[in-house]
């Protein structure tokens, strides 16, 4: 197995999504919702029950949101308008390279993403 370690771009740590190949990843689309700002890689979205777009999870939100459902793999810029992008539906991803939103965090997901079969792993 690579020895995949944390790389340093201009003081932003980058690190790798995956943490193995245990579980097969699955990708599906879906629209993320407008207004978000740009949503990097690895962003934990749930689905908003009124209009299926995807937002960054919280877990104080009660429009859908609040439940852990895909993770982003790739970045997109939501600024100004809903954006297409794909997502994992399903794999074993790096906890490090996981986000929720702010106040949240994604252990509080756990049982959520599992019920879905995306898991993760810590480094220690």
């Amino acid at each position: 197995m690579a020895d995949f370690k944390t790389q340093n771009y201009s003081s932003i740590e980058v690190h790798p999504l995956f943490a193995g190949t245990e579980v097969s990843y699955l990708t599906t689309s879906g629209t993320v919702a407008a207004g978000q700002g740009v949503l990097l890689r690895g962003a934990v979205l749930g689905r908003v029950t009124e209009d299926d777009e995807y937002k960054l999870v919280d877990g104080t939100a009660t429009d859908g949101s609040e439940v852990a459902l895909v993770v982003l793999s790739e970045e997109v810029d939501t600024t100004d308008e809903a954006v297409e992008a794909v997502f994992y539906k399903r794999g074993l991803f790096r906890y490090q390279s996981l986000y929720v939103a702010d106040g949240d965090e994604v252990v509080n997901h756990q049982q959520e993403l599992e019920a879905v079969s995306i898991y993760f792993k810590t480094d220690y």
